[in-house]
């Protein structure tokens, strides 16, 4: 019995980031969560949010 388990690397979308209606970055992510967590940490997203203390957060899936 093994304890690995062997998996399929799950597909990967492109999502732009917005930050008060403005698109501040793109990030390939699993799923809008995933993308959420991967943008906090872009200079782009920091610099956006930078100074202010509310913000409105969109992620979308982009076109292609």
């Amino acid at each position: 019995m093994s304890l690995t388990t062997e998996w399929d690397q799950p597909e990967l979308h492109r999502f732009n980031v917005l930050i008060d209606g403005v698109e501040v970055c793109q990030v390939h992510a699993i799923n809008k969560a995933h993308a959420e967590y991967l943008s906090e940490s872009k200079t782009e997203f920091q610099d956006a949010i930078s100074g202010k203390k509310k913000y409105a957060l969109q992620v979308r899936m982009a076109n292609d």
